[in-house]
């Protein structure tokens, strides 16, 4: 079966285009594309017909806006039947693939006998994020099995689930820049600019190596995001601390940073050595995981100690922004 982290089979299709034939390679269709692809039993059923297929079709603009190329429903169908199919709901955005043969679903291991409904052979009911054809994320629901016989569960691989899940990470970060900023005030907002320039760099970096964001990857990626906040978190409980003993803002801000700067360095080095090791001797799984910490890592060290520093000063260049209460919890202003 196919996983997380593993290509997408190579398989040709054949698609019937403007009144032709034309084959469909799936490495050349899916390379260099970030899509959905959702596998369903049969066109004209009913639950795919009334939800599944017209879900997706709604949803399209959704899944573009969290950077998803293009959407895909599979199905051991032929051609004719899937491009009629598509004809009857008015289906413009979603992209039909027939799977006549059921290789490329054999080849997933999706192929189940369902004689209950007469079907034959068909495909269990899938749904996968696909990145430069490696599988990113993937949903199938429960119940599969090689006999099929009358299961035709619906509810993991609904569109909603997947669009939740693309938007999970996005509110995860929203989240912690809200909290920063409630609570670190100035500082908080420093935080969330060094994070965003945090988020430029790992990007910056993932298209040059190139990167692929596998479900492993996205996880090492949100944990070096976790220790970039917990830097700075580090690093405004010492300048904090320095105001309470009554030093000026200029020089808690520098003791601030000297007195975090041993726990944040030892603390990255210690994670870096132990992505170094999975890297080496881990699964494919595991180095992606490996690869996107790693990388978070440096960054992080870099934004945190050197970033978060020359924004901080650059705000108490302004007389407006020297004030002491602004640093320091509401119900512990000092003067």
């Amino acid at each position: 079966m196919i996983n997380v982290g593993d290509n997408l089979p190579d398989v040709n299709m054949p698609v019937r285009v403007d009144g032709e034939f034309v084959l469909l390679n799936t490495t050349e269709q899916f390379a260099g594309k970030r899509v959905v692809i959702f596998a369903l039993p049969g066109a004209y059923t009913p639950t795919c017909s009334s939800f599944q297929l017209p879900g997706f079709e709604t949803m399209f603009s959704q899944f573009q806006e969290k950077g998803i190329d293009e959407v895909y429903c599979l199905s051991v169908n032929d051609s004719f039947v899937m491009n009629a199919w598509a004809e009857k709901h008015e289906i413009e955005n979603v992209k039909m693939i027939p799977d006549g043969s059921g290789e490329f679903t054999r080849d997933m291991n999706m192929l189940v006998w369902k004689p209950a409904q007469n079907f034959g052979y068909r495909s269990w009911r899938y749904a996968m994020i696909v990145n430069d054809m490696e599988v990113e994320k993937m949903w199938v629901e429960e119940g599969k099995n090689q006999m099929g016989l009358d299961d035709d569960p619906y509810e993991i691989t609904k569109p909603e689930n997947i669009l939740k899940s693309l938007y999970a990470a996005i509110s995860g970060l929203i989240f912690v820049g809200i909290f920063m900023i409630f609570n670190y005030r100035i500082l908080g907002f420093v935080s969330v600019l060094s994070l965003v320039l945090y988020g430029f760099f790992n990007l910056a970096i993932y298209s040059l190596i190139p990167v692929t964001l596998t479900l492993p990857g996205i996880s090492g990626l949100i944990l070096s995001i976790g220790m970039a906040v917990d830097a700075n978190i580090l690093i405004f409980e010492r300048i904090r601390e320095e105001l309470y003993d009554g030093n000026t803002l200029t020089r808690s801000i520098d003791s601030g940073f000297q007195r975090a700067n041993s726990s944040i360095v030892d603390g990255h080095i210690t994670t870096l050595l132990s992505c170094f090791v999975l890297f080496l001797l881990g699964t494919n799984f595991v180095k992606g995981f490996a690869a996107t910490l790693g990388i978070g890592v440096l960054i992080s060290l870099f934004t945190s100690l050197n970033c978060s520093k020359t924004i901080l000063r650059f705000f108490t260049t302004y007389q407006s922004l020297r004030q002491k209460n602004l640093y320091l919890p509401k119900n512990n202003f000092s003067n």
